[in-house]
């Protein structure tokens, strides 16, 4: 798993996602892929109601709020 794969995991845990209804995949060029769901956020590439594409710098803005 990558770096940036770890950190996303670790920051999107840290959000209150419980009341969030589906799965969505974030996939991560060149990096993996990471899954959110009612339970929390995992680094895993798996079948999701909506996926996102993005570079690795671009997803790291995402996640800054940028």
């Amino acid at each position: 798993m990558s770096d940036v794969v770890t950190q996303a995991v670790t920051m999107l845990n840290e959000k209150d996602v419980s009341g969030f209804d589906g799965t969505a995949k974030f996939e991560i060029e060149g990096e993996g892929a990471v899954m959110i769901d009612s339970a929390g956020a995992r680094a895993a590439d798996e079948a999701a109601d909506v996926t996102m594409t993005a570079d690795a710098d671009t997803f790291q803005s995402i996640l800054a709020g940028d």
